[in-house]
């Protein structure tokens, strides 16, 4: 199983989630974590917070662990509660894919791997230096897409 997603997430943030679930339980406690520490979970969703909003991200859940793992920064094993296994993974105003999950209802364990983050902010500032009006343009935005990226592995517990 393996689902990728390349979206700028509002708000610098996405989730991987059974909308089954009432994931809004407790989610202001997940997001501050995620703030800090790029990933957490309630138990029912898992909660990414982005470097920056202006870049879209490249993101993929898999049940296979990431290639050439030692380029990646981990935030190891947080709980996901898969009611229905029809996940998404998504930002809150619509952005999204559905993924079915590999063994079906249960309980996952996900490891957040992450790469990229850095040199999207330099990116960003960068392409603000190199504007006129202070401002990325949309051209500069597009062919920097995917810097920062993301990979979702799901394993059942």
């Amino acid at each position: 199983m393996r689902a990728h997603l390349t979206f700028t997430p509002d708000y610098a943030l996405f989730t991987l989630r059974d909308p089954e679930h009432d994931a809004a339980v407790d989610s202001a406690t997940a997001i501050a974590a995620a703030r800090e520490d790029v990933a957490a979970s309630t138990g029912y969703e898992i909660y990414v917070c982005c470097a920056q909003d202006r870049l879209a991200v490249h993101a993929v859940v898999s049940d296979f662990p990431p290639p050439a793992l030692s380029e990646w920064q981990l935030v190891h094993g947080l709980p996901l509660a898969c009611l229905t296994a029809e996940l998404r993974l998504g930002d809150g105003t619509g952005q999204g894919t559905a993924i079915t999950a590999p063994a079906g209802p249960g309980t996952y364990e996900v490891d957040v791997y992450h790469r990229g983050r850095d040199a999207a902010v330099r990116r960003i500032s960068e392409l603000r230096q190199s504007s006129a009006k202070g401002r990325p343009s949309e051209e500069g935005l597009v062919r920097s897409a995917g810097i920062e990226e993301y990979y979702l592995h799901l394993r059942p517990v």
